[in-house]
């Protein structure tokens, strides 16, 4: 029987639910995939790839803990089987996300799977043999690996390619397909010191290169708010409201320095300049947030706020409620 996007999970959660005994080799584990694995006691083994940062880690451990199910990990499974008592679906589609980590329904919704549902007893008898094969291969899950998974996860999840079906507009995405990023937006209105742009031209300097440093930013001051790897969008709101974006800017270092005439501490961030965002031009993804923050910079950046940093998917709600 083929299977597609339409009934592809009523399939698995059929074979599931009607089956006894349960072998799975599905490669990627996502949010909300433990919903379709009964806590009921069934005899269920599953192998998964945990260490690529194509399993969310947080699912896997909640599956170790039911009874009857033993889970078991292989750094190179690709697979999606899903073997039961009498019968097996064979396909495309991993355990609620996919190995790019798009995560939830409104990021997975429209993608378009297929697989088979197989019965056959010889053909049931030859998958089991290759689960056995693969079983034996598969190692224990330990902490450390659940701890690796877990940075691994983050990693993956911040820079996952952008869901562009609804355009290449940051304004025009869902928040699920902003969310967990690596990106910020940098709202701020006071001017930089005359310190602090001699040490960054200083910095700039010491590299002797213009044509590297050319695009080269700084931010003064921001500490903990900015890290490095961090990219930010630059967002100038001007004392009478003007607006101006600029960047994106990539966050490649932070220096602390202590100001010469009053003895503070002073935190320079560096960025450089991005022309693409996951394969998005810069210029495609940053389009209608202008438009969008001159409906009201005040709220953005009330007057008696100086700076704020914030994460890509809140800062492109906040505005688009203007």
């Amino acid at each position: 029987m083929f299977l597609h996007a339409e009934n592809y999970k009523a399939a698995i959660e059929e074979l599931i639910n009607g089956s006894k005994k349960l072998d799975i080799a599905v490669a990627f584990w996502g949010k909300g995939a433990e919903e379709l694995i009964p806590d009921s006691g069934k005899s269920i083994r599953i192998i998964c790839n945990l260490r690529s940062g194509g399993t969310n880690p947080h699912v896997i451990k909640l599956l170790m803990k039911r009874d009857g199910i033993e889970i078991r990990n292989l750094d190179v499974l690709h697979a999606k089987l899903v073997l039961g008592t009498k019968a097996a679906v064979l396909g495309s589609a991993n355990f609620s996300a996919n190995g790019l980590n798009f995560e939830g329904d409104d990021e997975l919704n429209g993608w378009q799977e297929a697989g088979l549902r197989v019965d056959a007893p010889e053909q049931l008898k030859t998958m089991r043999g290759w689960f056995s094969t693969q079983w034996a291969e598969a190692v224990v899950i330990t902490t450390g690996m659940l701890k690796e998974a877990e940075e691994a996860w983050k990693l993956r999840k911040a820079v996952r390619p952008f869901d562009l079906r609804r355009g290449k507009r940051f304004v025009d995405m869902q928040a699920s397909a902003l969310s967990g990023r690596n990106i910020v937006a940098a709202v701020w209105r006071e001017k930089v010191s005359d310190y602090a742009k001699e040490v960054f031209e200083a910095k700039k300097s010491s590299v002797e290169d213009d044509a590297f440093t050319r695009s080269w930013v700084f931010y003064e001051d921001w500490f903990d708010e900015l890290r490095p790897g961090q990219i930010v969008i630059d967002v100038h709101v001007g004392p009478r409201g003007g607006v101006y974006i600029n960047g994106p800017y990539e966050l490649f270092e932070e220096t602390r320095h202590v100001r010469p005439d009053s003895g503070e501490e002073m935190s320079l961030h560096y960025g450089r300049k991005l022309q693409s965002l996951s394969g998005i031009p810069a210029s495609s993804a940053l389009a209608g947030i202008k438009e969008q923050v001159e409906l009201a910079p005040a709220k953005l950046l009330p007057l008696e706020s100086d700076a704020r940093a914030i994460p890509l998917e809140d800062f492109i709600d906040e505005i688009c409620s203007f």
